[in-house]
This record gives C-alpha cells, structure tokens and sequence, in this order.
C-alpha cells in the first residue's frame, strides 16, 4: 500500500485554545515538510508481536516552534501529536521558572517515557473521538509542556521551591469540584479556585494527593459514583450526566477500568 499525504479531520484532530492532539494511522501516511508556531511533540508506536491489541511505543520527537520538520508512519503503526502554542509555554515558563527565558531542545527518534504515557492515554481516548474529555486532554496537554521546560530547555533558572496544597486549598478545591461537577471546568479555573496558575497547581497537588489533575478529579468522580450506586437507586445514565462524563458509556468503560468491575456490577453487590 502506497503511502498517501496525511489531513486531519474531525476524528483524528482535537483542538483547545493552546493545546491541540492529533492521531494517525493505522494506515500509513506522509506529511511534506512544514513548519508552525507550536511546538510538537510526536510519539509513534508501532504494533506489539506479543500482544496483538496493544501498540509497543517506538519513539518521540520534539520539535521547537517554527522548526521546519516532516513525518510519516509505516503501515500499521499509530502516531499521536501534541501542539502546544507559544502563550501556553509562556506561561508555564513564568509560573517554573524565576525569571528568565527558555528555549526548547529539539530531539529526533528518542524513548521518553513521560511522553509515551501521556500519548498512550490520548491513543486510548481517540478509540472515541467524539467522547475525548476536554478536561483530559487539557491536563496531559500542561503536563507536557511542564516536562517540556524542565527536561528539554536549553536554560533552565532556578525552580521556584514547591510546597503541596494547603488543608485549605484541598478543601475549597473539593468543594469546588463537587459543585460544578456535572457543569465540567477547565485546570485553569481549578488552579484559579486556589489562586495558581495550571503548572504550579498541578506541582503543589501532586506533592499533596501523588496525583494529576486529571486523575484527581477522575478518582474522586469514580468515588461519588461509587457512592451513589452503593445507596440508591439514581439510574446509571443520571449517575454519568451528574458526574460530567461524555455518555454513559463512557462512565462505564472509565469504572470498569479504574475499579475492574462495571457499574450494574457493582450495585448488585450491595442489593
């Protein structure tokens, strides 16, 4: 099969304001060489001989915003992409770093761990694209470009000392987020709620809970919902729209994963 030149469509290109995630393949493709203001990140997998289902990482590239750069993949192999805009990396840079400016250290065809998880879980949330959470995929989208200025920058000032999220702060930020749970928020209103910006939330919340964002706000949806199958009788489908999940499928595919059991499952447990 001849490779053909790769266009993003609405299944394989999800876009935020300063962070876009794109897939391709399993077909393989070309992309002529081009340049933009983003900078990108690119993990490529490759299929995996000792499992059938699952995709072996291969390797990562970085590449700095205006640096000219082509792609492709080999039939059968899958690729994710992270975009990530110059005010998104601005930003970071000024809430990490003490002053100075920074400038990116491209790389080429390299194992980075960070990076392969992070693509790995967007491969998985594009097996449906029209349920990609917007809150996911902005919270991997800040958790890159935070890696991005403390591993690949070419100066790196002195990081300002962390500290975990005051008692305080953990408490008006669950309650923050049980109010708006079903409405959805964005890092940046939840870093906002306790008075940061997205990398320094998401740095002061994993030293105090070991979590992302995301999977903070992910574990504690699954224990409301844990919760509400365990002493009512609220429908599934009510129990996903109040927790915010795309469909309740998708509720369904998230507790079976987290908990190895599904919903129904587990509410017969406890009849």
């Amino acid at each position: 099969m001849s490779n053909h030149l790769w266009q993003p469509t609405k299944d394989t290109a999800f876009a935020l304001r300063d962070i876009s995630v794109l897939h391709g393949g399993p077909e393989s493709a070309i992309l002529s060489e081009h340049t933009h203001t983003e900078a990108q990140v690119s993990v490529h997998f490759r299929p995996d001989v000792a499992q059938t289902s699952r995709m072996a990482a291969a390797h990562a590239n970085l590449y700095a915003s205006k640096q000219p750069h082509s792609g492709g993949w080999k039939q059968g192999w899958q690729v994710v992409v992270f975009k990530l805009s110059p005010r998104m990396l601005e930003e970071a840079a000024e809430e990490l770093f003490a002053g100075g400016a920074f400038e990116i250290r491209p790389f080429i065809a390299r194992r980075e761990r960070l990076f392969e998880e992070m693509a790995r879980v967007m491969l998985q949330e594009f097996e449906m694209p029209h349920s990609i959470s917007r809150f996911y995929a902005e919270s991997v989208g800040h958790i890159v470009a935070g890696h991005i200025l403390r591993m690949h920058s070419e100066t790196r000032p002195r990081l300002k000392p962390p500290n975990g999220l005051s008692t305080t702060q953990m408490l008006t930020l669950h309650r923050f987020i049980n109010e708006r749970m079903e409405a959805g928020f964005s890092v940046i209103e939840l870093a906002n709620v306790v008075g940061l910006g997205p990398q320094r939330f998401a740095q002061k919340l994993r030293l105090a809970t070991g979590l992302s964002p995301w999977r903070y706000v992910q574990a504690h949806r699954i224990s409301r919902a844990r919760n509400l199958l365990k002493n009512g009788r609220t429908p599934i489908a009510d129990i996903s729209d109040s927790l915010g999940f795309a469909s309740q499928s998708h509720f369904t595919n998230v507790f079976r994963d987290t908990l190895g059991i599904t919903p129904n499952a587990y509410r017969s447990m406890f009849r």
